[in-house]
């Protein structure tokens, strides 16, 4: 079987992607986040549009292989903060330097938009992976790791 090319793109709608292989995946894996960002999308909750927002997809033909997003912070607290959310690849993906990629661009995209990013990696061991860049351990209720992207540390919700 040969494999199509892998796109990185923005979603603004769910069609006309193949979400299917993603949540079943994720499901099967124990991970509720590919479900919770398709039943916000579909309520309305959260579509990643707000102003700093984006989300992004690998994309092969039609099916998503990976998403990662950034939204506001939602901790009120931290101003000017944008979060890195919904980071998930098919297992079959993984290891590609994908994740790297959508990450990378974010953090791109968000050096326009915030003054830091924020990560909840939870219970998974990711933290040496967010590490390589430029993300710092946290101590913070909900928060695990924090990138600053400016030089300016006024007003810094996390320290």
């Amino acid at each position: 079987m040969e494999l199509q090319t892998i796109h990185v793109v923005e979603i603004s709608r769910l069609e006309p992607f193949d979400w299917i292989p993603l949540l079943d995946a994720s499901r099967a894996e124990g991970f509720g986040l590919v479900e919770r960002l398709l039943s916000d999308w579909r309520e309305g909750r959260n579509r990643f549009d707000a102003p700093g927002e984006r989300l992004l997809a690998c994309v092969e033909g039609e099916m998503i292989v990976g998403i990662c997003g950034v939204n506001r912070e939602p901790d009120r607290a931290c101003e000017r903060t944008g979060r890195l959310r919904r980071l998930y690849l098919l297992p079959d993906y993984r290891g590609r330097g994908l994740a790297s990629v959508l990450v990378a661009r974010l953090i791109t995209f968000a050096g326009g938009h915030w003054e830091r990013l924020t990560v909840n990696c939870g219970p998974l061991p990711v933290g040496p992976f967010y590490e390589r860049f430029g993300f710092v351990p946290l101590d913070h209720s909900g928060l695990t790791h924090c990138l600053e992207l400016t030089n300016r540390n006024s007003g810094l919700c996390l320290s």
